[in-house]
C-alpha cells in the first residue's frame, strides 16, 4: 500500500512524495491557477417556520470568574442549566443556590452577584451561622478565596 506526502513549495507548486518500498520518489507538478468567479445573483427566497425553533443550550456550564476584585475562584463551580417560565435558571445544586435571566450569560452573572453576596454574608465578623449555613461557608472556602494585595 502506497501513502503520499504533501508540502507546498511555491504557490501553484507541489511536491508530491509517494513511499514505496521505503524509497522516496520526488515529483513536482504545476497546480492549476484559481481565478475568481463572478457572483451569481440570487432571487430572494421565503421561508415558513411552522412551530418554534430549538434552542441549543448546555445542560451545564462551569461558572470561572466572580467579576471582583476582591475574590478569585479557586476553582470552576459546576452549573446546571434549565429553562422555566422563559428564563433560564443555573443552579449549584452544592450549596442551593440559583441565578436567572434571559439568556445563559445573564443567568450566570445573576449567579455570581448572589455568590459575591451570600460569601460577604458568611465571611462578616458578626454573622451567627446555624449549621446548614455553616456547611455552605465551608464549601464557599474551597471555592473562593479572597486576592492578596
Amino acid at each position: 500500500m502506497a501513502t503520499a506526502a504533501y508540502e507546498l513549495l511555491r504557490p501553484g507548486t507541489t511536491e508530491i512524495i509517494p513511499v514505496m518500498e521505503n524509497e522516496p520518489i520526488h515529483q513536482s507538478l504545476e497546480l492549476p491557477r484559481q481565478v475568481a468567479s463572478e457572483r451569481p445573483t440570487l432571487e430572494p427566497v421565503q421561508v415558513l417556520i411552522i412551530g418554534t425553533l430549538p434552542t441549543v443550550r448546555p445542560e451545564h456550564v462551569f461558572l470561572g470568574t466572580l467579576k471582583d476584585p476582591q475574590y478569585r475562584l479557586r476553582k470552576p463551580i459546576p452549573l446546571d442549566v434549565s429553562v422555566q417560565e422563559s428564563e433560564v435558571v443555573v443552579t449549584w445544586s452544592e450549596i442551593d443556590e440559583f441565578g436567572h435571566g434571559g439568556t445563559t450569560g445573564a443567568a450566570v452573572d445573576d449567579f455570581g452577584q448572589t455568590l459575591r453576596e451570600l460569601h460577604r454574608q458568611l465571611y462578616a465578623p458578626e454573622a451567627h451561622l446555624g449549621a446548614d449555613l455553616q456547611r455552605v461557608k465551608q464549601v464557599l472556602g474551597e471555592y473562593i478565596e479572597p486576592r492578596t494585595k
